[in-house]
């Protein structure tokens, strides 16, 4: 399954704690579980950091802003 977000990529948006959840929680008991954050922000930089074992293994995708979202 995929857990996705999609909007602004902002520190108030609890995304650090969605990050958290997916490598601590999520992940581990669903091995074939994928993150997908769509959208743009001041924290996504940072999120890249938080997930960057993540995105290397391919389980988490940041796809930045997007026009058409239907694609993913």
């Amino acid at each position: 399954f995929v857990v996705v977000c999609v909007g602004r990529v902002a520190v108030e948006k609890g995304l650090g704690v969605l990050a958290d959840a997916f490598k601590t929680h999520i992940a581990p008991l669903h091995p074939q579980a994928r993150l997908l954050v769509i959208g743009d922000g001041p924290y996504l930089e940072e999120l890249r950091t938080l997930l960057s074992a993540e995105i290397a293994s391919g389980k988490a995708v940041l796809a930045g802003k997007q026009t058409e979202v239907a694609r993913y």
